[in-house]
């Protein structure tokens, strides 16, 4: 999932995002049950009261970017690559985001990229630091910040 998606669904409507996503007949009264519960889990069903016509430029950014994680995970990939996604949200969005991908990756790998790394120390399993080009990290983000004290 690229951010700068984020930038061009702004030229869609709520109808033809999904219609993208779900196909050219789909209306939103043919969301399966288990599409709306996730829906519901990334704090999303508001979006059903508006009008299908809404331009998603008038929906807030963390909005947006739920309905990106929304398309990924009905898809129930194994491995999701995020690239920088978190690097262009300030502190709140970020923790709504990051709680969002840890409460509803279930068995899926996650793989994200950022500038800032801080921000992902939280939800790290494993860290790979990159310098110059380089590896020059691989291993628990607790070891990390106990030896980059």
């Amino acid at each position: 999932m690229d951010t700068t998606f984020l930038e061009a669904m702004s030229n869609f409507t709520l109808i033809e995002f999904f219609r993208f996503l779900k196909g050219k007949r789909f209306e939103f009264e043919d969301f399966e049950e288990s599409e709306l519960d996730l829906f519901n889990e990334l704090d999303l069903l508001d979006l059903l009261a508006v009008k299908a016509e809404t331009s998603l430029k008038t929906i807030p950014l963390f909005k947006r970017l739920s309905l990106l994680v929304f398309s990924t995970l009905i898809r129930h990939p194994e491995v999701i690559i995020l690239d920088n996604i978190l690097d262009h949200l300030d502190d709140d969005a970020c923790t709504e985001v990051k709680n969002v991908l840890t409460d509803t990756r279930n068995n899926t790998t996650l793989i994200i990229s950022s500038r800032f790394v801080l921000r992902l120390l939280d939800i790290s399993d494993l860290l790979i630091v990159l310098k110059n080009g380089k590896i020059s990290y691989v291993g628990s983000p607790e070891i990390f910040v106990l030896n980059n004290r």
